[in-house]
């Protein structure tokens, strides 16, 4: 509880856990997993932060009941997935 209040993101990270449980159901924290494993392998640690923070959001609030999604994590989340895809065609081109 202590990094959540000290946490300069983390009304974004509520946003963005709110849309992922939204989004994925019961998938949320696996797919929110995934984002932050590909915020780690590119060395993003500000990102890599963020999405520590809604995994465990997710899973806080997965066990507590699900939240409404927001329109500005969903801009967030779809940012991260177009990295990734992005990363993946440059792996895939070498």
């Amino acid at each position: 509880r202590h990094f959540r209040r000290t946490a300069p993101q983390y009304g974004m990270a509520e946003r963005v856990a709110r849309r992922m449980i939204a989004r994925h159901g019961a998938n949320a924290a696996r797919e929110a997993t995934l984002q932050l494993n590909q915020t780690i392998d590119r060395g993003d640690l500000s990102a890599r932060d963020l999405w520590a923070c809604v995994v465990h959001l997710i899973h806080e609030r997965q066990q507590g009941g699900a939240l409404d999604g927001d329109g500005e994590a969903d801009a967030f989340i779809k940012s991260g997935q177009e990295i990734a895809a992005s990363r993946q065609l440059a792996l895939a081109g070498k």
